[in-house]
């Protein structure tokens, strides 16, 4: 009985790695997000007279008055060169050219922002009308929208975004003007998929490494998320071992019932030359084979 309670404890403790691996990688955006393992740098929100001086009267209006620019003849509508695109008023990265598409709305349109803690979203029911306004969780500048009506293989997003509000800086000047760690991200990325044993320990290390964008585990992606799912999941492994001990005993006790059918090893020598399937040259051959391994179990 002490073992099997030592063996509930442990298998607690085993699935509880799944909701902490799973949690720190939604907490972290390690799971899901392009800026894994990015070096941070200090980004700050500037004053309103800073803001006033750094921004033209366009960007100023957009970014703080939640003013929108006119379609199509923006800066960046057209623009698909490769590089990040950044908060005009603290310069923090937001999107990704790779994540850049033409919706045709007029607008630079992306399906994911580099991070989505980067962004916040607000209701905004101006003009007669219920969006999903973003702005820049540092800078608090109005960027634009998001809509639901995006590509489907890409997440299913459109978040409809205000040149004035961002300052492209292409792939060849990342380096130069402090942007080098992001230069990964616009690199091809090549899918692979790795498997172990250990369950959820190995889970929580694989979502460490660098690169690494989603972890699973379990059979058919079916792991318990709750508390109480560990419980009944604690439950269905012990009545599944029990199981599977109950056969392997059956199996076993099979096996050595057999063996009470076999000859006697002290009535072998007689049930040989009793045998009528044995010539006697046969049963005397066999006789001393049979002598000669007793020997050898004897040294």
């Amino acid at each position: 009985m002490k073992g099997w309670i030592m063996l509930a404890i442990w298998l607690l403790a085993a699935t509880a790695c799944t909701g902490q691996a799973k949690q720190q990688g939604k907490g972290n955006g390690a799971m899901t997000d392009s800026s894994k393992n990015i070096a941070k740098r200090d980004f700050q929100r500037r004053s309103d007279a800073e803001l006033r001086k750094m921004l033209t009267p366009e960007q100023y209006a957009v970014t703080q008055q939640s003013a929108t620019e006119r379609p199509y003849t923006n800066a960046y509508d057209k623009e698909f060169r490769k590089g990040i695109y950044v908060d005009i008023t603290t310069g923090e990265p937001l999107f990704l050219s790779s994540d850049k598409y033409d919706s045709g709305c007029g607008w630079p349109a992306f399906s994911k922002p580099i991070n989505k803690k980067l962004l916040t979203e607000h209701t905004d029911r101006s003009h007669g009308m219920v969006r999903t306004e973003v702005r820049s969780a540092t800078g608090e500048a109005h960027l634009g929208h998001v809509f639901d009506d995006g590509p489907a293989d890409k997440g299913g997003k459109r978040y409809c975004i205000n040149s004035a509000s961002l300052r492209f800086i292409p792939l060849e000047d990342m380096q130069r003007e402090g942007y080098g760690a992001y230069i990964k991200l616009l690199k091809p990325i090549k899918e692979i998929y790795v498997a172990g044993g250990c369950f959820w320990g190995l889970e929580e290390y694989f979502s460490r490494i660098n690169g690494v964008t989603a972890t699973t585990v379990g059979y058919g992606d079916v792991y318990p998320h709750t508390f109480i799912g560990r419980i009944i999941a604690i439950f269905l492994i012990l009545i599944g071992m029990g199981t599977f001990g109950m056969i392997t005993g059956a199996i076993t006790s099979y096996f050595l019932n057999r063996q009470t059918d076999l000859i006697p090893d002290d009535d072998l020598d007689e049930y040989i030359l009793n045998s009528p399937n044995y010539t006697d040259a046969e049963k005397q051959e066999i006789i001393s084979f049979i002598q000669f391994v007793r020997n050898k179990r004897k040294k």
